[in-house]
């Protein structure tokens, strides 16, 4: 792993870039191939340069060189590949050019090298700047083929910016929505496309031309104009809803009693006053949809059902009233009655649009804005880039994960199966196959070096500046080649010159070159072809019934009932065992050593074997853990300690519970607490490498983000309550603190550690917070391990939040309809809301030690004839 200190010229690095004004950067290849397409590409194509053993211990490692040069397109440069014989009289003969807009052109790749070595780019300041600088940097990164490595900084950067962001998201939308589909964000995407499509039917609004010729631009057409589609259909349906309305008071229904009352006419007499009003509001809708304001408006009716939406005195008001008492004269009682029954007709019918006055949308408009409704709603899987599960603006991964130790991989899989696509498993196999095949005819293949006249670099092309609101030309894919972007001065003019002829590959023969090796990886290219056209003509793949939910009356069922429903959808929906496209590399599971698992016939006084202890939530109370500890007898070299997460944090002794369970050789589990502790450490180490390359003037503005970096964009993410910034400085705080060996310790911790089969528990499991029943560990949400504590039933999607059904409920329901070799038992903490809380298949010990509660330990104790479990628990003496 490199050290992020010494870029831009790390040690031990194999390829070197040399930029026209002179600056350089030393680059591993593993880091820009895994980054870029484009420079696997170059890589895989150019042959390295050989390294002795003395130029490797002297530190000269350099196999790769590559200049910048201008794109013959006029977009951003290209890289020319410098032969390792002709690089000696290359760097002698290169002359630094001082190019016209050099500074900002330095700054944008640089940035970019930055991403693919995961240090934080370094924007300009302000926020017109900094919005700027990141769609430069996103067209550089793109022509690169490297948009993975810097859409999650450059969507970071645009979302603290605030209302300037959102205002030139309002102002040109149609740009901003393929732009969110190109940084793959929820949130810009959203928010572009409620626009769009609420103002679909206005044309001076919409530039549906505009949207067109963006990138994506076929795409957002046809979503758009599926979604339109989809809601006029369903405002039709409401607006004849509103022409045949009846308040309640009104309905008399044919009652199922034989001996209920027949309603007569005295129970319509007094029902006179509701018509009267009812025709009064029926004659207003007929009026305003036949006048074309409805469904069909410009504004796709927003201006009359807001009307509808917000009733009191916006439509049928008080004078219109006296208008029609002039014609229908009655007593002062008579006219209350009246006004009465119209306020009851209207507030009624609120609820008939009340799903069109849903706002979906969290920005401010803009001044002098055009009316449009915000209930456009774009599920996870309508995303044009297929999201399988999304939780806000973006997902951070637990830190601290090594993929060459982890015993599984975690996954981001989310709550359900992803359906199988047995189309997009062919492609893709075929394009790695064809990948491999390119790669392998190149490496066999004999080239001559031929001479032919050095081409010199002809046009630099110098960064536009872009006018604010003009996002129309600053965000076009063809506007960097346009006419209105000036070119700078030609470098004809002082042109690097090198002595060596540059050198051309021909190709003499494709297979003439081929080694053993070769011959070895066509013959499995050739295995991989078979298999997928084979796979192809088996058509196996199935897909999950629908399940019980979305056919059953869902309010109408009581708690149980719904248990019993959502068991159901699980066990018709088939685990596949498919992972995550993009799966999280950290130790998602990892087994208990079985000589520590309990076993029937072994017991402590036999001296074979000792018990198991599973600790609740300690947050830093370190002295009532050596009580707990001291209660239980405890022995490290007969007894095995286990914690259930949140071991640190908020307590007032945090390192030293660490070492004293270091100490102890406990094993643990990862939770919320020690992922926010790991990430907050990550984040002070890459603070301190990035700031030794900072300016003072950078410095302040990297200090002023700093303190806003838990905040997200105005108006758009959920403002962070006063509870989880303390959380977050008490993590920093702790974070300062940690030694190297605490963090390894911390980064080692599994989320989910398998204990073992325990008679009459099924195979015993630990994490922090819970797991989602239905699958399996290797495919469960890494956050929801830590974080879970209710699901929703209905969609089977779990939640961090305390409102809804617990999710032991589920998965106890759920074990009891699985076979007893299938069942599985888990010990958990995370939740002292709800304290000790003990099921058939889950044992909740978090009992809120840190509140004054207590310290609870879950014992396992093989004996004669069985596993014994029992709670031991100490009353904590220190108080929150």
């Amino acid at each position: 792993m490199f050290n992020p200190a010494q870029y831009p010229h790390f040690q031990g690095a194999d390829v070197f870039i040399l930029a026209p004004a002179g600056q350089t950067w030393n680059l591993h290849s593993a880091t820009l191939s895994s980054a870029s397409t484009k420079f696997s590409e170059m890589l895989s194509s150019n042959p390295p340069g050989n390294i002795t053993q003395k130029q490797r211990e002297e530190g000269k490692t350099i196999k790769w060189r590559f200049h910048m040069k201008p794109d013959p397109r006029g977009r951003f440069v290209d890289f020319e590949f410098v032969a390792a014989s002709a690089a000696k009289q290359a760097i002698f003969n290169f002359k630094a050019v001082e190019v016209q807009g050099g500074t900002e052109y330095l700054h944008i790749y640089d940035n970019i090298f930055r991403c693919m070595c995961n240090i934080d780019p370094i924007l300009y300041p302000g926020d017109e700047a900094l919005v700027n600088d990141s769609l430069w940097l996103l067209h550089a990164a793109e022509s690169l083929k490297a948009e993975p490595c810097v859409r999650r900084d450059i969507e970071t950067h645009l979302l603290r910016t605030g209302n300037y962001f959102w205002q030139r998201v309002l102002r040109d939308a149609e740009y901003w929505a393929d732009i969110g589909v190109r940084l793959r964000s929820p949130v810009i995407f959203r928010e572009s496309m409620i626009r769009i499509v609420g103002l679909w039917n206005m044309q001076s609004a919409i530039n549906k031309q505009t949207l067109l010729n963006t990138a994506h631009g076929v795409t957002l057409y046809d979503i758009a104009e599926k979604k339109v589609q989809e809601q006029t259909f369903r405002k039709m349906e409401i607006e004849e809803r509103l022409r045949t309305f009846f308040p309640r008071a009104m309905l008399h229904p044919l009652s199922d009693n034989p001996d209920a009352v027949t309603p007569g006419r005295a129970f319509y007499a007094n029902d006179v006053y509701y018509w009267q009003a009812l025709t009064l509001v029926r004659q207003y809708i007929v009026k305003e949809t036949m006048a074309g304001h409805g469904y069909s408006a410009g504004d796709g009716g927003s201006m009359f059902y807001n009307t509808i939406g917000t009733g009191a005195g916006s439509y049928c008001r008080a004078v219109d009233l006296e208008e029609w008492h002039k014609k229908f004269d009655m007593t002062a009682k008579g006219k209350q009655r009246v006004r009465d029954s119209l306020n009851t007709v209207k507030e009624e019918m609120k609820s008939v649009v009340a799903e069109l006055m849903i706002c979906r949308s969290n920005i401010p408009r803009l001044v002098g804005d055009y009316p449009y409704l915000t209930f456009t709603e774009f599920k996870d899987e309508e995303l044009p880039w297929h999201i399988t599960q999304t939780r806000g603006i973006k997902h951070r991964a637990p830190v601290g994960s090594n993929p060459e130790k982890d015993d599984a991989p975690a996954t981001a899989a989310g709550t359900r199966a992803l359906q199988v696509d047995k189309n997009l498993v062919i492609i893709s196999a075929l394009e790695i196959c064809g990948h491999c095949l390119y790669i392998i005819i190149l490496s066999g293949t004999k080239a001559d070096v031929v001479n032919s006249p050095n081409s010199h670099l002809g046009r630099w092309s110098s960064r536009p500046r872009m006018k604010p609101g003009n996002d129309a030309q600053a965000l076009a894919a063809n506007s960097l080649c346009n006419d209105e972007i000036n070119p700078g001065p030609t470098m004809s003019s002082c042109p690097p010159q090198y002595d060596a002829e540059e050198p051309k590959m021909l190709i003499t023969s494709v297979f003439g070159g081929l080694r053993p090796r070769h011959y070895i990886c066509l013959t499995l290219f050739a295995l991989s072809l078979l298999f997928v056209f084979k796979y192809n003509a088996r058509d196996k793949i199935s897909f999950p019934a629908p399940s019980s939910a979305d056919t059953v009356e869902w309010g109408s069922l009581t708690e149980a009932d719904q248990l019993t429903e959502a068991v159901k959808a699980l066990s018709l929906t088939e685990d596949s065992g498919q992972l995550s496209p993009d799966p999280a590399s950290i130790t998602l599971v990892k087994t208990l050593d079985h000589s520590l698992v309990p076993q029937v016939g072994h017991n402590s006084n036999s001296g074979l074997q000792g018990r198991l202890i599973v600790i609740g939530d300690i947050h830093g109370m370190k002295s009532d853990l050596e009580r707990l500890l001291a209660k239980l007898d405890f022995d490290s070299t007969r007894d095995h300690l286990v914690c259930a997460g949140d071991m640190i944090s908020k307590g007032p002794d945090s390192i030293g519970v660490l070492e004293l369970l270091m100490e102890l050789g406990a094993s643990a589990v990862r939770g919320n607490h020690e992922d926010g502790v790991l990430s907050a450490w990550k984040k002070l180490h890459s603070k301190s490498v990035s700031e030794a390359h900072n300016s003072p003037s950078r410095r302040k503005v990297s200090e002023r983000e700093d303190v806003d970096s838990d905040g997200e964009a105005n108006g758009v993410v959920e403002g962070r309550s006063k509870k989880h910034r303390d959380r977050k400085q008490n993590h920093k705080a702790l974070a300062k603190q940690l030694t190297k060996e605490h963090v390894k310790w911390l980064k080692g911790l599994p989320l989910i550690l398998k204990v073992g089969d325990i008679k009459g528990m099924g195979s015993l499991v630990v994490v922090h917070a819970g797991l989602m029943p239905g699958l399996e560990l290797r495919r469960q949400d890494p956050y929801m391990v830590m974080n879970i504590r209710t699901i929703n039933l209905r969609k089977q999607i779990p939640s961090e939040r305390h409102k809804g059904s617990v999710w032991t409920k589920l998965w106890n329901k759920y074990q009891s309809h699985l076979p007893e070799n299938e069942r599985t038992t888990v010990i958990y903490g995370h939740d002292s809301r709800r304290g000790l809380s003990i099921g058939d298949f889950t044992k909740g010990i978090d009992t809120g030690c840190l509140k004054g509660g207590k310290l609870t330990a879950f014992v396992l104790e093989g004996k004669k004839r069985e596993v014994k479990t029992s709670l031991v628990h100490v009353k904590c003496k220190q108080r929150r």
